[in-house]
Order: structure tokens, then sequence, then C-alpha cells
């Protein structure tokens, strides 16, 4: 009887939400429109680690998951001026 092959599940952080995958790689597009739910056209995924941050500019670039990565997502869209 052959065991069940657990698969892996990554578990990283957009801004305080957790969110989950069974993928090891995932591109900034991804994250924007399946976890963070918002316009890759208008937003940045940004990548927080300490007091360092790696903004994404490349929506197709692969990232590495690894499980505690904490993600930031910065508005791009220009703020109407009153």
């Amino acid at each position: 009887m052959e065991k069940e092959k657990k698969e892996k599940k990554y578990h990283f952080f957009i801004d305080k939400k957790k969110c989950e995958t069974t993928e090891s790689h995932l591109t900034a597009r991804r994250i924007l429109v399946e976890f963070a739910n918002v316009n890759p056209a208008e937003n940045v995924l940004v990548f927080v680690h300490g007091d360092q941050t790696t903004e994404y500019k490349n929506l197709d670039e692969p990232i590495e998951i690894h499980n505690g990565m904490k993600f930031t997502v910065f508005n791009q869209k220009p703020t109407p001026v009153s």
C-alpha cells in the first residue's frame, strides 16, 4: 500500500492577509491577480524583508516562494487632484 504523497504547502503574506499555495514559484502577476485581487496594470508587488524592499517590475518573472515571505502592494494609479 503506497503512502499518499503530501503536497508541500507554502504560506506567505500580502500585507496582513495569509495566503497559501502548493507551487514553489509564482509570478508577480499571479500573486497580484489571484491572491491580492488587484489589477497588475495599476499595482506593484513589493517583497518586504526586514527594512529592505524589492519591487517586482517584471510581472512575469518567476518568484521562488518560501514560507513566511511578506509582500505588500503599492498602487501606481495617479491620485486625482481636486
